[in-house]
């Protein structure tokens, strides 16, 4: 039996929206780790005894990632 088009999108349309959603979890994830990892749980800013060059990177993967999120999630 054939699956009618329309239920061949839905299901096409439900996957990439499953697709978004896991996307903006992961680099939800990857923040997350990146301040256990390098900031002792705390938010990645700045902090004297790292550098500035150091947190400078930090902060760019942040704003990176939270691009991602917005992105994903406004596709979602």
């Amino acid at each position: 039996m054939k699956v009618p088009f329309v239920n061949k999108i839905n299901h096409w349309v439900n996957k990439q929206a499953q697709v978004r959603l896991e996307t903006a979890y992961q680099s939800a994830r990857t923040i997350k780790g990146i301040e256990e990892q390098h900031f002792q749980g705390n938010v990645i800013g700045f902090y004297t005894e790292k550098g500035k060059t150091v947190c400078d990177y930090f902060q760019t993967q942040l704003e990176k990632e939270l691009l991602q999120i917005r992105l994903n999630l406004a596709q979602f």
